[in-house]
């Protein structure tokens, strides 16, 4: 405990101040064990899906609401285990609100030249797609490309093929659609995806 940091330590006084501002609430000691994200079942054997919605989960440090963008609900993440040589066909489905303006009609605002932010920092919020990092893809349509852009209520398959040789690790995933990747991938859309080593 902190009051036990104070007797078993031999410290002195300055240096028993300056532990303790730094590790008296050390988020730490005490904190709930996050939960461990599910794998996506069968990724390498038959089409699967992901869907990304709106999303209120609770802090487990702070017990607050958190209102969020979060794939199949959760943060992080459902977990894709990948074999190389494998081919995966993905299929994302866009649960997310309406409201989703272009550049365009953001400029066409009357209040646009008064807006204390860009406001094309606030287009496509809604709009979303998937980029991976660590494998080994094609940057072209319908591999990994950022460029491809899901509308709120449609959905869209990415297809990756995994090389045979591709090395085993631990990659990730998350939204990348220029104007909403901080809104997203920020708000905690993002998974892991772990390559097995090859056999």
């Amino acid at each position: 405990s902190v009051a036990g940091l104070q007797t078993d330590l031999a410290l002195d006084e300055s240096q028993k101040g300056f532990f303790l501002r730094h590790h008296a609430y050390e988020w730490v000691q005490g904190r709930p064990e996050l939960p461990t994200p599910p794998v996506l079942e069968g990724v390498c054997e038959h089409p699967v899906s992901l869907t990304l919605e709106p999303a209120e989960l609770e802090d487990p440090l702070t017990g607050e609401k958190v209102f969020t963008r979060a794939w199949n609900g959760q943060i992080p993440g459902p977990t894709w285990r990948i074999q190389p040589g494998c081919n995966i066909n993905l299929t994302i489905h866009n649960k997310l609100g309406s409201f989703s303006p272009s550049v365009a009609d953001l400029m066409a605002t009357p209040s646009a030249a008064q807006e204390p932010i860009i406001p094309w920092s606030k287009a496509f919020l809604n709009h979303t797609n998937i980029h991976t990092h660590g494998l080994h893809q094609s940057p072209i349509e319908p591999a990994d490309s950022i460029f491809m852009r899901l509308a709120p209520g449609d959905s869209m398959t990415w297809t990756y093929h995994i090389p045979a040789n591709h090395m085993g690790g631990t990659f990730w995933y998350h939204p990348h659609l220029h104007h909403s990747t901080a809104a997203q991938a920020g708000g905690g859309a993002a998974g892991m995806i772990i390559v097995e080593d090859p056999k």
